[in-house]
């Protein structure tokens, strides 16, 4: 019988940023990120002597892998005695052995507070579309945990207990019987490929995140993005549920966040931005947004990215949301339809109104709470990315 992961003490700790191997548009086979996540909460899990497997969907091809993992949000040193990657079958079954992973040679590996460490590449086959998984053993008690919130992925855990032990190697998934819907440590994977060219990093808020969509039902609008992609881009959802653009908000927010989420991944070539719908209803003003948004295109622009950024959807009718803000996001829309604030734009906006461009989402659209679009809307904005627009 399967039971759900303990509850965690909440700590802060300091952001520092340690990439994976870094190429746009590589000649030849390169590291892309080919999965990712963005750590939005930290604290400490109880237990000791335990695996723990985690669950990260490819969404390119190739022959290698690279594993990062994180103690962003930890507030002391993380120690991981073990740690393997394979491909899942089932559950927390895997097609085959899984791979050891070394980092800089060692078995095992510890993290400063506030730091990532990035595996020695790994030779394991990847398909778009496989589920890579990635399991670390952990032998201290009581540890620092970095994770992030809405993982939408049954993910899982041994016993810990303190006699459970080793089962990084183990290809069976029964000794895995603590599950959870979220991503402990685990926050990226790259795949040398030869097939894609470059990885769209979304960085975005609960709209990206995944919020209405199912567990393991890989319904955001950038998992209906990746199918469509075919493998030919890697494609990094950098979501955080209640992130903003700058200040206040869940998580750290985009412009504090970007050089872990984006500068620090492999391979990004397009930068795809949906931001700004939390810092409007948390106060701040459209000047403000654009602001922000110019600033992360400018950053973007300095490691050779291309930039992609989408309209603000509707949000009448939801809680607190006032004719100010309306007000605001119009003015937000207005701008970045000018094309002075991003290199292309997407617009979301006319995607999900009722009407084309209106302050209600088409109701079949609209998760209920008319803030999130259902799974039908976040299909209709993965649908409506034109790939041209993507590099």
């Amino acid at each position: 019988m399967r039971t759900r992961l303990g509850m965690f003490t909440l700590v802060s700790a300091t952001l520092l940023a340690v990439p994976l191997s870094t190429s746009v548009h590589a000649a030849g086979p390169a590291f892309h990120t080919a999965w990712a996540t963005s750590m939005s909460n930290g604290g400490t899990v109880s237990g000791s002597n335990y695996t723990c497997r985690f669950v990260a969907r490819s969404t390119v091809s190739g022959s290698a892998v690279e594993v990062r993992l994180s103690n962003a949000l930890g507030g002391a040193p993380l120690t991981f005695s073990a740690a393997t990657v394979g491909i899942r079958s089932s559950g927390e079954t895997l097609t085959a052995a899984p791979v050891p992973l070394t980092f800089g040679g060692a078995t095992s590996v510890t993290i400063a507070a506030g730091a990532d460490a990035l595996s020695d590449a790994a030779t394991l086959a990847v398909s778009d579309g496989q589920d890579v998984a990635v399991s670390v053993y952990v032998s201290g008690a009581n540890v620092p945990l970095t994770y992030h919130a809405l993982a939408l992925e049954t993910n899982a855990c041994t016993d810990r207990g303190g006699a459970a032990g080793d089962h990084t190697a183990d290809v069976a998934g029964t000794a895995f019987t603590g599950t959870g819907n979220f991503d402990w440590w685990l926050d990226a994977v790259a795949v040398n490929t030869a097939t894609a060219t470059g990885t769209v990093i979304a960085l975005g808020d609960s709209i990206t995140d995944g919020a209405c969509t199912g567990v393991n039902a890989h319904q955001r609008w950038t998992d209906v993005l990746a199918q469509r992609l075919g493998g030919s881009l890697g494609v990094a959802n950098e979501g955080i549920s209640g992130n903003r653009l700058e200040g206040g908000g869940a998580g750290p927010d985009a412009l504090t966040r970007f050089q872990r989420d984006v500068a620090g991944l492999p391979g990004g070539s397009t930068l795809f931005v949906y931001e700004g719908t939390n810092d409007v209803a948390g106060g701040a003003s459209g000047t403000t947004v654009l602001n922000a948004m110019t600033q992360i295109t400018s950053q973007a622009h300095s490691l050779g990215m291309h930039v992609v950024g989408a309209t603000m959807i509707p949000r009448a009718g939801s809680i607190l949301w006032t004719p100010v803000m309306e007000a605001y996001r119009q003015q937000i829309n207005l701008t970045i339809r000018q094309g002075t604030v991003f290199d292309q734009v997407v617009d979301f906006d006319q995607i999900v109104s009722a009407g084309g461009i209106a302050p209600l989402m088409t109701p079949a659209y609209d998760c209920g709470d008319h803030v999130h679009p259902s799974v039908a809307g976040l299909a209709a904005m993965g649908n409506g990315v034109p790939l041209g627009d993507l590099r």
